[in-house]
């Protein structure tokens, strides 16, 4: 592909954004080369020196690299944040004297790898250093369809278990889940989930009985690094998780950390009856619709019941009150019930970051913000992997206004879930309260390209669906960003989150009656963020509109 630019540094500068945008999707591997010179436009052709020299520059490039001519280097060689790499004088096909040729390069960009990377700063090479791993569902081979749940409920603990070690990277259930019941290559998944390794297995739960068979596999040739297979009783199904935890970090070479072996071995002390009805809750949370937390609210109620002492069940009872709070019922009878949960499961499981998440999530709502501060901050203390905590705790920060601490938290959030379309969204959202309009597109660029891919593999999720039409419409795609909007609230056309984002589209379309129309509806149906709606960037076309300030005054 052919282009012209206005300047030297404006050509090396969009190519530096392509091949930074790319690095998100090692599937494809682009070259590129540049050159200052005559260029003819005749008719559907295109030739020239300018043209000529450029083409023959590609060649010379690493997949993810960019080459240079002399000619280019001479004009942006005192910027400061580039530093061009000379690789010599070419003898270049069809050009009569040698070319100097430079390769470009942002910060410390690496030529020696097949596919050149940013290299990030020490502290965030720390942070995603190491192996990667996907945990997909484990096939149900119980002849009771109703025992999927278990499968599912397997891989989600041993997904969570798997998070807490420093040095393993790990794909989000969301991104792992999307392969459950297609008959794909191994190999295949482990490519588009961008992971080395990926642990399968199958479930067969027969009454008291248990057979779990798990194997953890290479995705670069597919030859099997562990397998094992276990005949025990339910109540054994955590030390079988354990067992399966410790084979995968053996055979991954990882070294634990004293914190991280402490965590990994703490002995859960929980009636087994209860912990089903729990993996039964966590399979209707993570869809987060209105109905679906309704469902895990009673699966993680009746765990509660059954075992008074469980923690997580009362920390995702608090879940649920959040969520349905937040975005479909904005009762005081469902911020209660989050508080009540939230400080229950903090008094039975003081030691558990997911407790302290909970907790923090609930206090926000309350708009109790120093509390909910502390709380996440203390998740992150037991557990400095714990996406939800970095994650709701930059949406706290972002909804008091405080933005630098906001872009802090949920870029750590995005280190350990790069594939996260979520946090990516919150990124480009707060980097534009701040004025960093330019990193804010770049944010909506890379994360196009996360949600184009996520919505391939999981084509009913709603929300990425009016996200992703929210950053089409940011990147000017107007037409498609309107399209998606509208097949997001045809699909869910009494959801009051689903509502709310259009209404964002609309403003940002300069669709202003419409906007204040669909936000008029969707706090009407229960939308409960005051805050998100004085501090979203994507209404500042409203602001000055008569109704605008009036439907802000509808909450207490």
């Amino acid at each position: 592909t052919f282009c012209r630019f206005d300047s030297a540094i404006e050509a090396v500068n969009s190519a530096l954004e392509i091949q930074k945008v790319l690095e998100l999707e090692p599937e494809i591997n682009l070259r590129i080369g540049i050159h200052v010179g005559d260029v003819v436009v005749d008719g559907d052709e295109v030739y020239g020196d300018g043209v000529n020299v450029a083409s023959r520059l590609e060649p010379l490039a690493d997949t993810g690299e960019i080459c240079i001519s002399g000619a280019v280097y001479q004009e942006i060689r005192n910027k400061p944040n580039l530093k061009p790499e000379y690789l010599g004088e070419k003898n270049l096909k069809n050009v009569l004297h040698p070319i100097k040729v430079y390769s470009v390069r942002l910060e410390n960009r690496d030529r020696s790898a097949n596919r050149s990377v940013y290299v990030l700063k020490e502290e965030k090479q720390n942070e995603i250093a190491g192996s990667s791993i996907a945990v997909l569902p484990f096939v149900n081979m119980s002849s009771d369809r109703e025992n999927e749940y278990f499968g599912d409920g397997l891989a989600e603990e041993l997904i969570n278990a798997l998070t807490r070690i420093t040095n393993v990277r790990v794909a989000a259930r969301t991104s792992a889940f999307a392969f459950k019941n297609r008959n794909e290559d191994i190999r295949e998944i482990g490519k588009k989930l961008s992971v080395d390794t990926l642990l399968e297995g199958s479930v067969r739960k027969q009454g008291n009985n248990l057979r779990i068979t798990a194997q953890l596999v290479n995705v670069k040739d597919g030859y099997h690094l562990w397998s094992e297979k276990y005949d025990r009783e339910l109540e054994n199904v955590f030390e079988i998780q354990d067992e399966i935890t410790e084979n995968i970090i053996e055979a991954l070479k990882v070294v634990l950390s004293d914190n991280e072996k402490q965590m990994l071995g703490a002995k859960r002390l929980v009636d087994i009856k209860a912990y089903e009805f729990y993996l039964r809750g966590l399979n209707y949370l993570h869809l987060l619709t209105k109905k679906n937390l309704h469902f895990a609210l009673k699966m993680f109620k009746n765990a509660t019941e059954i075992d008074p002492n469980y923690a997580l069940a009362h920390a995702s009872i608090a879940q649920c009150y959040c969520w349905l709070y937040a975005y479909w019922e904005s009762t005081e009878e469902n911020l209660a019930m989050a508080e009540e949960a939230s400080r229950k499961s903090l008094e039975l499981g003081p030691d558990l970051a997911e407790t302290h998440v909970s907790r923090g999530y609930a206090a926000s709502l309350k708009r109790e913000y120093a509390d909910a501060e502390v709380e996440f901050q203390e998740a992150i203390n037991i557990n400095p992997r714990r996406f939800d905590a970095y994650y709701l705790f930059a949406r706290t920060c972002w909804v008091q206004g405080k933005l630098d601490d906001a872009v802090e938290l949920v870029e750590k959030a995005i280190n350990i879930r790069p594939e996260e379309y979520q946090a990516k969204a919150l990124l480009a959202n707060v980097l534009r309260g701040l004025g960093e309009d330019e990193k804010a597109s770049l944010a909506d660029k890379e994360n196009l390209i996360i949600i184009i891919k996520h919505i391939k593999l999981n084509p009913d999720d709603v929300r990425a669906l009016y996200l992703g039409a929210i950053t089409q419409i940011t990147l000017g795609n107007k037409e498609i960003g309107l399209e998606w909007a509208n097949n997001a609230l045809t699909a869910e056309p009494d959801d009051p989150g689903v509502i709310y984002n259009v209404a964002c589209c609309y403003s940002l379309l300069g669709k202003n009656d419409g906007a204040i129309d669909l936000l008029e509806k969707a706090i009407d149906k229960g939308f409960g963020q005051k805050e998100w709606i004085e501090n979203d960037s994507d209404f500042d076309p409203l602001r000055d509109h008569p109704k605008f300030q009036s439907l802000i005054d509808k909450f207490k």
